[in-house]
């Protein structure tokens, strides 16, 4: 495929995403990649993906092992 092929399909298949937590890790990705090479995130950062991470759990926004191995099926059979 060409750039412009990958450009659009990756657009296509962000058009069909409702999954908040999908929506973060690719808004992560697309930021990092302004980061100089090995430039660590900064302790505020880290402390916030902390409190996001334990308010996950506490609001029991987790998924068990056999639930992440089927969403890992999903997303391998695309």
């Amino acid at each position: 495929m060409d750039l412009r092929a990958d450009l659009d399909w990756i657009h296509n298949e962000l058009e069909k995403v409702d999954d908040p937590q999908v929506v973060c890790k690719i808004q992560k990705l697309l930021k990092s990649k302004y980061l100089p090479e090995g430039n660590r995130e900064s302790i505020q950062q880290y402390n916030d993906e902390l409190d996001a991470s334990i308010a996950q759990i506490t609001n029991k926004k987790t998924f068990s092992h056999h639930e992440m191995g089927e969403r890992i099926k999903r997303w391998a059979e695309q």
